[in-house]
């Protein structure tokens, strides 16, 4: 027989004739959220400031009233609140009138100091937008209230006795509270208010307006809850039994000085204001900012808008036709044809989007530009425990890195990388072909999962030396799928506001697992598989040299572990080793597939394009062996203007890759940018401008080939130049550029001419058309998708895809 576990009391007493426990639940539940918020809005003010304004100091001293206040409370119960008068001895019931006395004050504090942070918040997000007038006349009768309701509190009762709160004991019955309370409720709606005819000056579309408005509005609950504590007031007032009928306000009140709290503790979360203040400075530029971009203040503004505040302003409000008009990056990315480009968008309130060519160079030129990786990066590849050669941001320690990893990408490891790449490759041609019906067509295949499959089969080679076989074998094709949804999840996470050391070791637990959903436990896969690899691979090395056995190949792991910094001697920790092999494992599959897959979906949609680059390869090579690198690969000029303007059409990584100013500041397109801000260009945008790339949404292999014709939109004919070509090349940048560029640029070319060779040398191959758009763009399909002959990416840091669906025939 299953013994009965014993009750224990409560931590509270609570009965029919005692609802102290309700009081003391609700006051500490209340301040449990407050201080939540508190620590939300301090750290992302901190983190996004580089430090705390007035409104923040004032805000975080609130929440810290707000802990002795419920402290009182408790107290309070326990000396009789929520019990009948009656049940209580007369030492207890002094104590009781000393601790609401107290609260009452305090709360009061607590008030104050949350609508003068708002006060103050409004204050500097209106600058130039509202009267300095209505600022000090909001912050007059905020204090005026304030001072009033403590001044009232404090003498209204017997100065000898002043917490002693009887109908007796108090100046008009205590019916002074009445005007407190009234004046509560009337700073709350007039603070809640103020601001939202200001959001509707602002430069936001009308959705934004609304969630912004709806931000301010919210402190509309808090007067609601005033006027339900004012309502009970009467009652309470009234009675002789204070101690019981004091429940329902008291429980009220901390509901409205936390709430006071909260509502303000919202405005401040980073993605609110980060909107806000786009929309601000997407109107104006403030006096201070405009200064800070002058020569007065010892810094150079070079170009045409030297000493030109005027110019200053319209390049970073993106001025179009005399109209200030504000567009996101997220804008630029899915508007593409909405031209002219903007050569400047502001994305965040720290953040700069460039789309000019120009500024390529001036950002990611070389290792001596005053820009480093951005705090983005900390998080981008939080699994492993340490940075990896990707992300580290310290230049000197990248250095280092790269100067080990480069030994796994000389020439001679190069000739080792081909007979892998060659290896595969002719597995997914034998296997691709395979199944043909009467005709000589193959059933469907969608190339991106063919096109994964051996990218991830080449990286299993070359990063790892083992065979996983995902094209033959069902066994590990889940790891490309797991391997984009997980690098989604590292691409989100990397943009959170709270960039700290407590983030990256969430980032794979339980807890994060459990928020994040599916995309974090893909994530955390991921990092686990990444690192078991790493750690079999290393016990395989270790193995190997105990039996002073020589490896017939030598993969990445091979270099990296058994390679030191040439000038240093340093050799990377087992933590970054693992760091490296999980961004190898994305970098090494990702970029081949997306490219590989654009590829065949452009040509399948340009038939003349798929006969010309057939003709060529098949006029080159006598044989599928003999498609390999050398003079008769070299010889196919079309061949690499197909994978060029794949590249060009569909870069692997769309977004900007963000480096922050530092000290000292930097120019850029004639604009100085001071420290601390993130700039950054997007492939995508940039490898569109139609100054560049004429005719730039159209897939034209040929004009990155010298001589040749290209075709005009207004029905003209242009042979394009040397010039012409060499200022396309300024402008594209799929593998990023300078020292920060991707080590493993001849690699992904390698790959792709020899699979791209070898699949257009042996099959003839056509799309096949059915009820989805084959990876291309539909107007089904969201804002800026509309185009059916563009490949659709969804960027992740990397590129989530599908299609195109091809049938292949032998020739």
């Amino acid at each position: 027989m299953s013994q009965q576990r014993p009750t224990l009391p409560p931590l509270v007493a609570h009965g029919p004739d005692n609802k102290g426990a309700v009081i003391v639940v609700v006051s500490y539940s209340w301040m449990f959220i407050s201080i939540l918020f508190g620590l939300l809005r301090t750290w992302t003010s901190y983190t996004r400031d580089r430090g705390l304004r007035w409104d923040d100091l004032v805000f975080s001293l609130a929440v810290l009233l707000i802990i002795p206040e419920s402290i009182l409370t408790e107290r309070a119960v326990g000396q009789g609140l929520g019990r009948h008068i009656s049940t209580i001895a007369a030492p207890n019931l002094v104590q009781y009138y000393k601790y609401i006395y107290q609260t009452q004050l305090l709360g009061i504090l607590v008030q104050f100091l949350a609508k003068f942070a708002v006060v103050l918040l409004i204050e500097r997000l209106a600058d130039g937008l509202a009267t300095k007038k209505s600022h000090y006349l909001i912050k007059a009768m905020i204090g005026t209230w304030s001072v009033f309701s403590l001044f009232t509190i404090a003498f209204q009762c017997n100065i000898g006795q002043p917490w002693e709160f009887t109908r007796t004991n108090c100046a008009a019955g205590g019916k002074l509270y009445y005007l407190i309370i009234t004046g509560t409720i009337a700073t709350d709606c007039i603070i809640a208010l103020y601001f939202i005819p200001v959001v509707w000056k602002l430069q936001l579309t009308r959705a934004i307006r609304l969630l912004i408005s709806s931000f301010f509005s919210l402190r509309l609950v808090v007067c609601a809850v005033g006027i339900a504590y004012l309502a009970q007031f009467p009652e309470y007032l009234s009675s002789d039994d204070k101690t019981w009928h004091n429940t329902n306000p008291q429980i009220l009140h901390q509901v409205v000085i936390n709430l006071s709290v909260i509502t303000t503790g919202i405005l401040g979360v980073r993605r609110f204001l980060s909107d806000l203040q786009t929309g601000r400075l997407a109107l104006v530029i403030s006096e201070r900012e405009i200064e800070m971009t002058s020569p007065v203040h010892g810094q150079t503004n070079r170009g045409n808008n030297q000493g030109d505040s005027s110019q200053n302003l319209g390049a970073f409000c993106h001025r179009k036709g005399g109209n200030s008009h504000h567009q996101s990056a997220t804008d630029s990315l899915n508007n593409p044809d909405d031209l002219p480009l903007r050569p400047i968008v502001r994305n965040s309130p720290n953040s700069l989007s460039f789309s000019r060519p120009s500024a390529l160079r001036q950002i990611y030129g070389s290792r001596s530009i005053n820009v480093r990786k951005s705090k983005f990066y900390e998080l981008l590849d939080s699994g492993p425990g340490a940075a990896t050669t990707h992300t580290e941001i310290d230049k000197e320690k990248h250095a280092a890195r790269r100067r080990i990893l480069s030994h796994a990408f000389s020439d001679a490891a190069l000739r080792d990388v081909e007979v892998l790449v060659v290896e595969n490759v002719r597995k997914l041609v034998g296997l691709i072909g395979g199944g043909g019906a009467d005709s000589g067509w193959t059933a469907p295949r969608n190339m991106s999962d063919w096109c994964n499959w051996l990218a991830y089969d080449i990286m299993g080679a070359l990063v790892f030396d083992k065979t996983y076989n995902c094209l033959g074998s069902e066994e590990h094709r889940r790891m490309p799928v797991i391997m984009t949804e997980g690098t989604k999840f590292g691409y989100w996470f990397a943009y959170l506001p709270f960039r700290s050391s407590v983030l990256q070791m969430l980032a794979t637990t339980p807890l994060m697992q459990w928020l994040g959903g599916q995309t974090a436990r893909d994530n955390a896969i991921l990092v686990s598989y990444a690192i078991s690899q790493f750690e079999e691979r290393a016990a395989l090395e270790k193995e190997r040299k105990q039996r002073k056995e020589v490896s017939v190949h030598k993969d990445l792991m091979h270099y990296l572990l058994n390679s030191a910094d040439s000038k240093t001697g340093a050799r990377p920790t087992s933590a970054e080793l693992k760091g490296d092999a999980l961004s190898l494992i994305g970098a090494g599959a990702d970029t081949i597939a997306t490219t590989l897959a654009g590829a065949l979906f452009y040509l399948s949609r340009n038939p003349s394009a798929l006969l010309r680059v057939q003709s060529e390869v098949r006029s080159a090579f006598n044989a599928l062996d003999e498609i390999h690198t050398g003079p008769k690969m070299d010889s196919c000029h079309f061949l690499h203007a197909c994978i060029e303007e794949t590249l060009r059409l569909s870069p692997p990584v769309a977004a900007p890759l963000p480096r922050e100013v530092m000290k000292g500041g930097i120019v850029i397109d004639g604009h100085y940018i001071p420290e601390g801000t993130v700039v950054g260009v997007p492939a995508y945008v940039v490898h569109h401008d139609k100054d560049v790339f004429p005719d730039p949404w159209s897939f034209v292999p040929e004009r990155w080939m010298v001589g040749s014709p290209l075709h005009t939109t207004n029905g003209g004919t242009v042979i394009v130049s040397k010039e012409g070509v060499e200022r396309a090349r300024q402008a594209i940048c799929p593998f990023s550029l300078g020292s920060r560029g991707c080590i493993g640029k001849p690699v992904a070319y390698l790959e792709l001419r020899i699979a791209l060779a070898s699949l257009v040398w042996t099959y003839d191959l056509q799309e096949t058309k059915g009820p989805g758009n084959s990876g291309g763009g539909g107007s089904g399909l969201e804002e800026g998708r509309e185009r059916v002959n563009e490949y659709q990416l969804f960027d992740c840091f990397g590129s989530d895809r599908d299609g195109p669906i091809l049938r292949f025939r032998r020739r």
